[in-house]
Formats: C-alpha cells, structure tokens, sequence
C-alpha cells in the first residue's frame, strides 16, 4: 500500500540483513518507506519500472537507493555500471551497503559512481548511526533528496 513518504530502495539478499535494516531504520526514528530487492536484476527492473514494478504506485522512484556488492544473479558493481548509462536515473543517490571492507571494492564502487560507502555491522548502535547519517546527510527532513 503506497504512503506519502519518501521511498529509499534497497538491493539486499540477506533476510538477516533485511531484519536489521529494518529494525535500525525504526530505531533511528526515520520513517521512509523501504522496498526491497533481491539482487541486480531486480533492482534494475525496479528503477525500469518493468514487471512485476510497473505500478508506480507501489512501486515508487525511490529518493534513494541503499545497494549491497556481494548480490545474486546481477551483483551490486554490475548494477553500478549499469546505472551509469541511465540518463534519467543520474541524480539518483546511491549508496554501497556492504560486508566487503576491501580496498578494491571501495574503489571500484566509487569509481563507478557511488556516493558513499558504508560497512555493515551486527552492532545495533552502530546500524541505527549508520542510518542517521545516511538520513542527515543525504536526504532533508522531509523526505527529499538533498542537491
């Protein structure tokens, strides 16, 4: 069921990650809406809007997007480069997620247009100021993308 909230799209495969993701999101106060998929090619249907994501009301452009790296099926660099060659996704915010704390991924994601970079952690504390940075640095209060 749509909201009037902001939506923040997020490409992750871990349904342990999908409980603490939403679980920090709560506990950091930030009332977004979450959509989330479950690999690339998910993620870049989403952002296409086709099937089973044609329905912009239920599926709405997201004002950001939260992508983890290590994805089946289409990984989180994949879908990077991919989004480089999308015109009318260019001022989408989109930020790495991930477990890898290696140099060369860190890299390579900024390199192929990542904003930020932020670590998982299984310490709560630290999810729930991961997400009020994200919120506090890359989107206002009410919900909109910061330019």
């Amino acid at each position: 069921m749509p909201t009037g909230r902001k939506t923040i799209l997020i490409a992750e495969d871990s349904e342990d990650d999908i409980f603490f993701i939403q679980r920090g999101f709560v506990k950091a106060g930030l009332d977004y809406q979450l959509r989330f998929v479950r690999n690339g090619r998910q993620v870049m249907d989403y952002l296409s809007q086709k099937a089973p994501f044609e329905d912009v009301k239920e599926f709405p452009v997201p004002a950001l997007l939260l992508l983890d790296l290590k994805m089946p099926v289409v990984d989180g660099l994949e879908v990077l480069a991919w989004l480089r060659g999308e015109s009318s996704l260019r001022g989408l915010p989109v930020l790495v997620h991930s477990g890898s704390e290696l140099k060369e991924d860190q890299d390579q994601a900024r390199a192929l247009g990542a904003q930020g970079y932020y670590f998982k952690t299984a310490n709560p504390e630290e999810t729930i100021s991961i997400f009020k940075e994200i919120a506090h640095r890359w989107l206002r209060n009410d919900g909109n993308v910061l330019v």
